[in-house]
Protein backbone atom coordinates (compact mmCIF):
# COMPACT_ATOMS: atom_id res chain seq x y z
CA UNK A 1 0.00 0.00 0.00
CA UNK A 2 0.90 3.43 -0.48
CA UNK A 3 2.02 5.88 2.47
CA UNK A 4 -0.56 7.53 3.53
CA UNK A 5 -1.15 11.10 5.42
CA UNK A 6 -4.12 12.36 6.79
CA UNK A 7 -4.45 16.16 7.37
CA UNK A 8 -6.54 17.80 9.41
CA UNK A 9 -5.84 21.68 8.06
CA UNK A 10 -6.13 24.87 10.06
CA UNK A 11 -8.43 27.73 9.69
CA UNK A 12 -6.75 30.31 7.29
CA UNK A 13 -9.79 32.53 7.39
CA UNK A 14 -8.31 35.82 5.52
CA UNK A 15 -10.57 37.36 3.78
CA UNK A 16 -13.70 36.08 5.09
CA UNK A 17 -15.01 38.89 6.32
CA UNK A 18 -14.25 42.03 3.69
CA UNK A 19 -11.19 43.78 4.53
CA UNK A 20 -10.30 40.96 6.96
CA UNK A 21 -6.68 39.89 6.86
CA UNK A 22 -5.91 39.07 10.43
CA UNK A 23 -3.17 35.92 10.93
CA UNK A 24 -2.40 34.31 14.23
CA UNK A 25 0.77 32.81 14.80
CA UNK A 26 1.78 29.82 17.04
CA UNK A 27 0.70 26.47 18.11
CA UNK A 28 -2.72 26.22 20.17
CA UNK A 29 -1.94 25.09 23.79
CA UNK A 30 -5.39 23.74 24.58
CA UNK A 31 -6.99 20.67 24.36
CA UNK A 32 -9.65 20.67 21.79
CA UNK A 33 -12.30 17.88 20.50
CA UNK A 34 -11.03 14.54 18.59
CA UNK A 35 -11.29 15.27 14.56
CA UNK A 36 -13.47 12.00 15.15
CA UNK A 37 -13.88 10.95 11.42
CA UNK A 38 -9.70 11.32 10.99
CA UNK A 39 -9.06 8.84 14.03
CA UNK A 40 -11.77 6.68 12.65
CA UNK A 41 -9.67 6.37 9.41
CA UNK A 42 -6.50 5.98 11.48
CA UNK A 43 -7.05 3.08 13.31
CA UNK A 44 -7.87 1.88 10.45
CA UNK A 45 -5.05 2.55 8.25
CA UNK A 46 -2.60 0.97 10.81
CA UNK A 47 0.67 3.09 9.28
CA UNK A 48 -0.86 5.92 8.21
CA UNK A 49 0.93 9.50 9.23
CA UNK A 50 -1.31 12.30 10.64
CA UNK A 51 -0.78 15.72 11.68
CA UNK A 52 -3.50 17.76 13.23
CA UNK A 53 -2.57 21.30 11.73
CA UNK A 54 -5.27 23.26 13.12
CA UNK A 55 -3.17 22.66 16.54
CA UNK A 56 0.11 22.89 14.93
CA UNK A 57 -0.16 26.17 12.69
CA UNK A 58 2.11 25.57 9.97
CA UNK A 59 2.50 27.61 7.04
CA UNK A 60 0.43 25.81 4.28
CA UNK A 61 4.19 25.53 2.41
CA UNK A 62 5.68 24.10 5.76
CA UNK A 63 2.58 21.82 5.84
CA UNK A 64 3.00 20.62 2.24
CA UNK A 65 6.89 19.84 3.23
CA UNK A 66 5.69 17.98 6.70
CA UNK A 67 3.40 15.97 4.21
CA UNK A 68 5.99 14.88 1.37
CA UNK A 69 8.47 14.28 4.26
CA UNK A 70 6.41 11.86 5.42
CA UNK A 71 4.27 10.12 2.07
CA UNK A 72 7.33 10.85 -0.44
CA UNK A 73 6.45 11.77 -3.94
CA UNK A 74 4.38 8.87 -4.77
CA UNK A 75 2.29 9.26 -1.29
CA UNK A 76 -1.67 9.86 -0.61
CA UNK A 77 -2.56 12.65 1.69
CA UNK A 78 -5.83 12.84 2.95
CA UNK A 79 -7.79 16.23 3.96
CA UNK A 80 -10.37 16.42 6.34
CA UNK A 81 -11.96 19.85 7.88
CA UNK A 82 -15.16 22.20 7.50
CA UNK A 83 -15.44 24.79 5.10
CA UNK A 84 -13.35 26.86 7.48
CA UNK A 85 -10.16 24.84 6.84
CA UNK A 86 -11.29 24.71 3.30
CA UNK A 87 -9.02 27.00 2.16
CA UNK A 88 -5.65 25.61 3.53
CA UNK A 89 -6.57 22.02 2.26
CA UNK A 90 -6.68 23.59 -1.36
CA UNK A 91 -4.02 25.98 -0.45
CA UNK A 92 -1.53 22.70 0.20
CA UNK A 93 -3.27 20.47 -2.43
CA UNK A 94 -2.33 22.64 -5.09
CA UNK A 95 1.52 23.54 -3.68
CA UNK A 96 1.97 19.04 -3.31
CA UNK A 97 1.00 18.45 -6.97
CA UNK A 98 2.88 21.08 -8.41
CA UNK A 99 5.86 19.70 -6.45
CA UNK A 100 5.39 16.38 -6.86
CA UNK A 101 2.79 15.74 -9.50
CA UNK A 102 2.59 11.77 -8.87
CA UNK A 103 1.15 12.23 -5.55
CA UNK A 104 -2.55 11.66 -4.69
CA UNK A 105 -4.15 14.32 -2.75
CA UNK A 106 -7.78 13.30 -1.80
CA UNK A 107 -10.78 15.06 0.00
CA UNK A 108 -13.10 13.64 2.42
CA UNK A 109 -15.74 14.38 4.98
CA UNK A 110 -19.07 15.69 5.61
CA UNK A 111 -18.20 19.37 3.58
CA UNK A 112 -16.19 17.60 0.95
CA UNK A 113 -20.11 14.92 0.29
CA UNK A 114 -22.28 18.32 0.34
CA UNK A 115 -20.32 19.77 -2.96
CA UNK A 116 -18.46 16.82 -4.24
CA UNK A 117 -18.34 18.17 -8.42
CA UNK A 118 -16.75 21.91 -6.45
CA UNK A 119 -13.73 19.76 -4.89
CA UNK A 120 -13.10 17.70 -7.55
CA UNK A 121 -11.67 21.18 -9.20
CA UNK A 122 -9.06 20.56 -6.53
CA UNK A 123 -7.88 17.65 -5.54
CA UNK A 124 -7.57 14.68 -7.56
CA UNK A 125 -10.11 12.55 -5.17
CA UNK A 126 -13.54 13.57 -3.92
CA UNK A 127 -14.59 10.77 -0.89
CA UNK A 128 -18.41 10.88 -0.06
CA UNK A 129 -17.35 8.28 2.61
CA UNK A 130 -14.64 7.15 5.27
CA UNK A 131 -15.19 3.27 3.93
CA UNK A 132 -15.12 4.70 0.22
CA UNK A 133 -11.35 6.08 0.71
CA UNK A 134 -10.78 2.45 2.50
CA UNK A 135 -11.89 0.85 -0.23
CA UNK A 136 -9.77 2.40 -2.58
CA UNK A 137 -6.77 1.87 -0.25
CA UNK A 138 -7.42 -1.88 -0.45
CA UNK A 139 -8.78 -2.43 3.24
CA UNK A 140 -12.02 -3.58 4.80
CA UNK A 141 -13.85 -0.93 6.97
CA UNK A 142 -14.08 -1.70 10.45
CA UNK A 143 -14.99 -0.17 13.81
CA UNK A 144 -12.34 -1.03 16.30
CA UNK A 145 -11.62 0.95 19.40
CA UNK A 146 -8.65 3.39 19.19
CA UNK A 147 -5.97 3.30 21.35
CA UNK A 148 -6.13 5.80 23.78
CA UNK A 149 -2.42 6.63 23.40
CA UNK A 150 -3.88 8.70 19.89
CA UNK A 151 -5.80 11.12 22.74
CA UNK A 152 -3.03 13.01 23.16
CA UNK A 153 -3.18 16.58 23.57
CA UNK A 154 -7.37 16.04 22.93
CA UNK A 155 -10.14 16.05 25.26
CA UNK A 156 -11.27 12.78 25.78
CA UNK A 157 -14.92 13.58 26.79
CA UNK A 158 -16.57 13.11 23.25
CA UNK A 159 -17.98 10.60 21.32
CA UNK A 160 -20.45 9.69 18.92
CA UNK A 161 -23.26 7.12 19.24
CA UNK A 162 -24.76 7.85 15.86
CA UNK A 163 -25.07 10.26 13.01
CA UNK A 164 -27.41 12.31 11.04
CA UNK A 165 -30.32 13.34 11.22
CA UNK A 166 -34.23 12.75 9.79
CA UNK A 167 -35.41 16.79 10.25
CA UNK A 168 -35.96 18.93 7.49
CA UNK A 169 -34.80 22.36 8.37
CA UNK A 170 -33.97 24.52 5.57
CA UNK A 171 -31.00 26.05 6.98
CA UNK A 172 -28.88 22.82 7.31
CA UNK A 173 -26.74 20.64 5.24
CA UNK A 174 -27.33 17.29 7.07
CA UNK A 175 -30.05 16.11 4.77
CA UNK A 176 -27.62 16.50 2.27
CA UNK A 177 -25.01 14.59 3.70
CA UNK A 178 -26.53 11.75 5.42
CA UNK A 179 -29.88 11.92 3.20
CA UNK A 180 -32.33 12.38 6.22
CA UNK A 181 -31.00 8.86 7.69
CA UNK A 182 -29.74 8.25 11.16
CA UNK A 183 -27.41 5.31 11.79
CA UNK A 184 -26.59 4.00 14.96
CA UNK A 185 -23.50 2.48 16.63
CA UNK A 186 -24.41 -0.62 18.59
CA UNK A 187 -24.91 0.38 22.25
CA UNK A 188 -22.66 -2.48 23.65
CA UNK A 189 -19.84 -0.26 21.41
CA UNK A 190 -20.18 2.99 22.75
CA UNK A 191 -20.21 2.02 26.48
CA UNK A 192 -17.29 -0.13 25.50
CA UNK A 193 -15.83 3.18 24.36
CA UNK A 194 -17.14 5.34 27.16
CA UNK A 195 -15.26 2.37 29.30
CA UNK A 196 -12.07 2.84 27.98
CA UNK A 197 -11.63 6.12 28.00
CA UNK A 198 -11.76 6.15 32.15
CA UNK A 199 -13.15 9.73 32.26
CA UNK A 200 -15.88 11.41 34.91
CA UNK A 201 -17.80 12.89 31.87
CA UNK A 202 -18.85 12.03 28.39
CA UNK A 203 -20.33 14.60 25.58
CA UNK A 204 -22.24 12.79 22.77
CA UNK A 205 -21.54 14.66 19.93
CA UNK A 206 -24.65 13.88 16.89
CA UNK A 207 -27.05 16.47 16.56
CA UNK A 208 -30.27 14.28 17.89
CA UNK A 209 -29.19 11.92 20.84
CA UNK A 210 -32.72 11.89 21.79
CA UNK A 211 -34.20 11.27 18.84
CA UNK A 212 -34.93 7.16 19.02
CA UNK A 213 -36.18 6.62 22.80
CA UNK A 214 -36.24 3.02 23.02
CA UNK A 215 -32.67 3.71 22.06
CA UNK A 216 -32.17 6.55 24.52
CA UNK A 217 -33.54 4.57 27.33
CA UNK A 218 -31.18 1.61 27.00
CA UNK A 219 -28.14 3.50 27.01
CA UNK A 220 -29.50 6.10 29.86
CA UNK A 221 -30.02 2.14 32.12
CA UNK A 222 -26.03 1.03 30.88
CA UNK A 223 -24.79 4.98 31.94
CA UNK A 224 -26.46 4.87 35.08
CA UNK A 225 -23.94 1.76 36.11
CA UNK A 226 -21.30 4.03 34.98
CA UNK A 227 -22.37 6.60 37.56
CA UNK A 228 -20.67 9.57 35.14
CA UNK A 229 -21.78 12.97 33.98
CA UNK A 230 -22.87 13.50 30.19
CA UNK A 231 -24.12 16.17 27.91
CA UNK A 232 -25.76 15.96 24.47
CA UNK A 233 -28.06 17.74 21.74
CA UNK A 234 -31.67 17.20 21.75
CA UNK A 235 -34.70 18.62 19.40
CA UNK A 236 -36.85 20.90 21.81
CA UNK A 237 -39.90 18.55 20.99
CA UNK A 238 -38.40 15.69 21.96
CA UNK A 239 -38.08 16.63 25.94
CA UNK A 240 -41.21 15.79 27.63
CA UNK A 241 -41.39 15.16 31.29
CA UNK A 242 -40.17 11.32 31.07
CA UNK A 243 -37.55 12.10 28.95
CA UNK A 244 -35.79 14.51 31.16
CA UNK A 245 -36.84 12.68 34.54
CA UNK A 246 -34.68 9.96 32.38
CA UNK A 247 -31.99 11.62 31.45
CA UNK A 248 -31.31 13.45 35.00
CA UNK A 249 -31.51 10.18 36.49
CA UNK A 250 -28.32 8.81 34.25
CA UNK A 251 -26.02 11.56 34.90
CA UNK A 252 -27.17 14.47 32.29
CA UNK A 253 -25.69 17.66 33.16
CA UNK A 254 -26.34 19.78 30.11
CA UNK A 255 -28.56 19.93 26.94
CA UNK A 256 -28.54 21.63 23.97
CA UNK A 257 -31.22 22.57 21.71
CA UNK A 258 -31.49 24.84 18.29
CA UNK A 259 -34.30 27.33 19.73
CA UNK A 260 -33.15 29.30 16.47
CA UNK A 261 -35.66 31.91 16.83
CA UNK A 262 -37.82 34.14 18.89
CA UNK A 263 -40.38 33.78 15.84
CA UNK A 264 -42.98 31.82 15.09
CA UNK A 265 -43.07 33.14 11.22
CA UNK A 266 -39.09 32.42 10.85
CA UNK A 267 -39.68 29.15 12.85
CA UNK A 268 -41.77 28.28 9.72
CA UNK A 269 -39.65 29.32 7.29
CA UNK A 270 -36.96 27.74 8.22
CA UNK A 271 -38.99 24.37 8.77
CA UNK A 272 -37.53 23.74 11.96
CA UNK A 273 -40.63 22.00 13.79
CA UNK A 274 -41.41 23.73 16.95
CA UNK A 275 -43.08 27.12 17.74
CA UNK A 276 -41.42 29.73 20.57
CA UNK A 277 -44.49 28.02 22.65
CA UNK A 278 -42.74 24.55 22.54
CA UNK A 279 -40.01 26.68 23.61
CA UNK A 280 -41.19 27.93 26.27
CA UNK A 281 -42.69 24.73 27.57
CA UNK A 282 -39.69 22.61 27.10
CA UNK A 283 -37.29 25.48 29.17
CA UNK A 284 -40.00 25.70 31.96
CA UNK A 285 -39.82 21.51 31.77
CA UNK A 286 -36.03 22.03 31.89
CA UNK A 287 -36.09 24.23 35.16
CA UNK A 288 -38.43 22.38 36.45
CA UNK A 289 -36.31 18.83 37.02
CA UNK A 290 -32.96 20.91 36.96
CA UNK A 291 -31.24 20.06 33.86
CA UNK A 292 -29.00 22.88 32.49
CA UNK A 293 -29.73 23.89 29.47
CA UNK A 294 -28.07 26.16 26.42
CA UNK A 295 -29.04 26.27 22.49
CA UNK A 296 -28.36 28.82 19.76
CA UNK A 297 -30.31 31.28 17.92
CA UNK A 298 -29.78 32.67 14.40
CA UNK A 299 -30.86 36.27 13.00
CA UNK A 300 -31.21 37.28 9.90
CA UNK A 301 -32.71 35.03 7.91
CA UNK A 302 -33.86 35.70 4.35
CA UNK A 303 -37.45 36.81 5.63
CA UNK A 304 -36.02 38.61 8.67
CA UNK A 305 -36.37 42.16 9.45
CA UNK A 306 -35.51 44.38 12.17
CA UNK A 307 -38.82 44.10 14.23
CA UNK A 308 -37.88 39.81 14.16
CA UNK A 309 -34.43 40.52 14.88
CA UNK A 310 -35.37 42.46 17.98
CA UNK A 311 -38.23 39.66 18.79
CA UNK A 312 -35.21 37.32 18.90
CA UNK A 313 -33.15 39.20 21.02
CA UNK A 314 -35.52 39.70 23.45
CA UNK A 315 -36.57 36.35 23.91
CA UNK A 316 -33.65 35.21 24.48
CA UNK A 317 -33.25 37.40 27.51
CA UNK A 318 -36.63 35.79 28.78
CA UNK A 319 -35.12 32.30 28.64
CA UNK A 320 -32.28 32.90 30.93
CA UNK A 321 -32.36 31.17 34.43
CA UNK A 322 -29.54 30.26 37.08
CA UNK A 323 -29.47 27.40 35.25
CA UNK A 324 -29.65 28.58 31.74
CA UNK A 325 -26.24 28.59 29.35
CA UNK A 326 -27.83 30.08 26.33
CA UNK A 327 -25.40 32.69 24.78
CA UNK A 328 -26.75 36.28 25.65
CA UNK A 329 -26.60 37.34 21.90
CA UNK A 330 -27.29 35.18 18.55
CA UNK A 331 -25.86 34.31 15.58
CA UNK A 332 -25.82 35.88 12.37
CA UNK A 333 -27.16 33.94 9.52
CA UNK A 334 -24.29 33.13 6.60
CA UNK A 335 -24.83 30.41 4.09
CA UNK A 336 -23.10 27.23 4.36
CA UNK A 337 -22.65 24.41 1.90
CA UNK A 338 -25.53 22.87 1.36
CA UNK A 339 -28.93 23.94 2.60
CA UNK A 340 -32.39 25.30 1.01
CA UNK A 341 -30.82 28.89 2.29
CA UNK A 342 -27.60 28.46 1.18
CA UNK A 343 -29.04 28.11 -2.70
CA UNK A 344 -32.04 30.57 -1.53
CA UNK A 345 -30.08 33.32 -0.87
CA UNK A 346 -28.00 32.83 -3.76
CA UNK A 347 -31.19 33.03 -6.11
CA UNK A 348 -32.66 35.95 -4.57
CA UNK A 349 -28.97 38.36 -4.97
CA UNK A 350 -29.07 38.66 -1.48
CA UNK A 351 -24.84 37.07 -0.90
CA UNK A 352 -23.16 40.37 -0.18
CA UNK A 353 -19.51 38.48 0.47
CA UNK A 354 -18.51 34.95 -1.28
CA UNK A 355 -15.16 33.28 0.83
CA UNK A 356 -13.67 30.66 -1.16
CA UNK A 357 -15.75 29.67 -3.79
CA UNK A 358 -19.20 29.39 -1.85
CA UNK A 359 -17.57 28.04 1.32
CA UNK A 360 -19.22 30.81 3.45
CA UNK A 361 -21.39 33.06 2.41
CA UNK A 362 -22.25 36.43 3.77
CA UNK A 363 -25.44 38.02 3.16
CA UNK A 364 -28.27 40.20 3.44
CA UNK A 365 -32.09 39.86 4.24
CA UNK A 366 -34.88 40.86 1.92
CA UNK A 367 -35.18 43.60 4.58
CA UNK A 368 -32.02 44.50 5.66
CA UNK A 369 -28.07 44.79 4.65
CA UNK A 370 -25.95 41.99 5.84
CA UNK A 371 -24.28 45.26 7.97
CA UNK A 372 -27.33 46.51 9.38
CA UNK A 373 -28.08 42.95 10.60
CA UNK A 374 -24.68 42.64 12.28
CA UNK A 375 -25.50 46.01 14.02
CA UNK A 376 -28.56 44.79 15.13
CA UNK A 377 -26.81 42.00 16.99
CA UNK A 378 -24.10 43.46 18.81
Amino acid sequence: MRNVILVQPDQILQGLRPGWSKIIKGKRNFKRAIPVGLFLLLVNIKEAHFIDNYMERLTSDELADYCLKCVGDNGVVGFGGTCFEWRQAADVSKILKRRAPNITTVYGGPNAKARPNKHKKYFDMVFRTGEEFLEYLGLEPSLPLWPTSKYKNYAKNSIFSGYGCTFNCRFCASKYISNRQVYFRPIESVIAEIKSLGCSSIEFREDNFTINKNRLKSICFELVKLNIKWSCQARVKSLNTETIKMMVGSGCNLVSCGFESGNNTTLKEINKGHTVDDIRRTVDRLNKYNLPYTGGFIVGLPNEGEKEIVNTIKFIEELQSPISNIPKKPVQFIGLPVSELYFEVQEKNLVEHNWCDGEVLFCGTEKLTCKEVETLCN
